[in-house]
């Protein structure tokens, strides 16, 4: 016919293509034609390379993603590190605590929590510490005075009047009191010699 024509080929089914006839023309006569097919490989291969680059894309999401809990798992782990180490660093063999770990206050996570959690307790522990450390200085002053009393009102004790029997029980609270106040300035030597050592 000398125009150009299209056609579906295989309509109704799904592998359908178009397909379209180009009159050539030479000295305005028909010498020839070209045909153009639109064929079913193309959508297939253009579908293919959709579903290849959105694995491709997916698979970048996914590595970014496995990436970013390593480095946040490592950065975790090494926090938790330092924490160990500080805690027990913290404490020295003889059970003294040589430093209070410092609040977490850069992070809010459960390591920041357990890192204050840690600083409270080392805390309190250096509060307890210092208290028994002053505890036995404070009970050697507040013994010493009543046994100081004791002593002395027992050597004010008039023994012209008393029988046998009360100067043996004056005798053993004399000797118990004198083993009282070696015992306390035991104390407080031992308290003093601890002290010296550990400085």
């Amino acid at each position: 016919t000398g125009r150009t024509q299209s056609e579906l080929v295989n309509q109704p089914q799904l592998p359908a293509f178009s397909r379209v006839y180009k009159p050539l023309y030479s000295n305005q006569q028909v010498v020839g034609s070209m045909i153009l097919e639109s064929s079913p490989v193309n959508e297939k291969l253009l579908l293919r390379d959709f579903w290849l680059r959105f694995l491709l894309l997916l698979g970048l999401i996914w590595g970014i993603f496995i990436w970013w809990v390593v480095k946040q798992s490592r950065r975790y782990s090494q926090r938790i590190m330092e924490l160990r180490d500080l805690t027990e660093g913290s404490i020295s063999e003889e059970g003294q605590i040589r430093y209070v770990i410092d609040m977490d206050e850069e992070y809010d996570d459960e390591v920041s929590d357990l890192t204050n959690s840690f600083s409270l307790l080392t805390n309190r522990l250096k509060q307890y510490h210092d208290y028994q450390e002053k505890l036995a200085s404070r009970l050697n002053h507040e013994l010493r005075t009543p046994v100081a009393i004791i002593r002395s009102s027992l050597d004010n004790i008039n023994r012209e009047s008393l029988s046998a029997d009360e100067l043996q029980l004056i005798d053993n609270a004399q000797s118990g009191a004198v083993r009282m106040s070696q015992t306390i300035s035991r104390l407080s030597e031992a308290n003093r010699l601890e002290q010296a050592i550990r400085s």
